[in-house]
């Protein structure tokens, strides 16, 4: 009976520590899904900063290109 009750134990040990382990990383999962959020935050924002330095950096020939023709005149 003494070794029954000692696998019930084990068991119940087990189980909870499995719970913890369950506890914990769900967690984790929810810090990384934040976190997930703020890098797709930060990579969007640089794609359009990089979107507008690329217009920019585009425009610059033609704005000087017509500042030329104007001050010719």
């Amino acid at each position: 009976m003494n070794e029954i009750d000692g696998m019930s134990k084990d068991i119940e040990w087990i189980r909870d520590s499995l719970e913890r382990i369950e506890g914990r990383l769900s967690e984790m999962d929810r810090c990384c899904r934040g976190r997930h959020h703020e890098i797709d935050l930060e990579l969007a924002a640089l794609r359009v900063k990089a979107g507008l330095y690329g217009a920019v950096a585009g425009a610059i020939p033609a704005v000087t290109a017509v500042a030329v023709l104007l001050l010719r005149t």
